[in-house]
């Protein structure tokens, strides 16, 4: 029995299809490094960063406002340095902000919480490609921070109208009423002092003190050899002395003379 046999025929590819091929292939990869290359050139950046106001004090309530736009969506860095270049606060640290304008507000406290000292501060201020991390360009603003009062208190407390009531005590004693004004809030001592200068006794220790009328009472007595005896008054000229101290350590006197006999 006679058996025929075919050859399969293979198909040649077209001429200069594998060159066209590789030439496809090379465009493909250049665009992919040109794309590559594209990206890597589109860092984020800050424009327009503004302070408000560019002179601060925290102490009165005011709030420091930050304000900058993002040209697209990044990681952003923020801080605050004071003059010698320290870092007082953290603003913002690695927190993703979209594109457009990003505000910040600063109450003026530090990282531990406490309010920062009058000088001049710089805020700056880096984004990063949410990708592949690469940082753009740091931007900066100064600014001041200053105090609700720079100059110092140096006006003592003023203590006018003193008066004495009774100006003549007897030799055993009696209810002493002694009045004053006090120009602002502190600290008040009122004392008796004999012909001796010595104290004999203290109506008011260092007592907390508003502005205004103030007013201490004594029952006309000698203490100075207190708790060992409480004795009656000699007879002679006593000298109320009252001394006021105001919360910057300012501190003014007013005597008055009163008899006993």
């Amino acid at each position: 029995m006679a058996m025929t046999m075919t050859k399969a025929m293979s198909k040649k590819a077209p001429a200069g299809s594998a060159s066209t091929l590789q030439s496809m292939m090379k465009q493909i990869a250049m665009q992919m490094r040109n794309s590559q290359q594209n990206s890597s050139t589109q860092l984020p950046r800050i424009d327009g960063l503004t302070i408000n106001p560019t002179a601060v004090n925290f102490e009165n309530g005011q709030t420091l406002e930050i304000s900058f736009n993002l040209n697209q969506m990044a990681v952003v860095t923020a801080a605050i340095y004071n003059s010698a270049g320290n870092k007082v606060k953290t603003l913002l640290n690695g927190i993703h902000l979209n594109a457009g304008v990003n505000k910040i507000t600063w109450t003026g406290t530090d990282d531990s919480g406490n309010k920062v000292a009058a000088g001049n501060y710089v805020i700056q201020i880096t984004p990063a490609d949410m990708i592949s991390g690469k940082t753009g360009e740091t931007v900066s603003a100064q600014f001041s921070v200053g105090s609700v009062n720079n100059t110092a208190d140096t006006t003592a407390p003023q203590i006018t109208g003193l008066t004495v009531t009774p100006s003549t005590i007897p030799l055993t004693g009696a209810n002493v009423t002694i009045s004053f004004e006090i120009s602002e809030n502190a600290k008040v001592t009122v004392q008796v002092l004999n012909s001796s200068n010595q104290v004999i006794a203290t109506p008011l220790n260092n007592a907390d003190k508003s502005a205004g009328t103030v007013t201490a009472t004594w029952d006309g007595k000698d203490y100075s050899m207190y708790p060992t005896m409480i004795m009656n008054l000699q007879a002679g000229t006593y000298t109320i002395k009252v001394t006021a101290v105001d919360a910057s350590g300012n501190s003014n006197t007013a005597t008055f003379q009163i008899t006993a006999a």
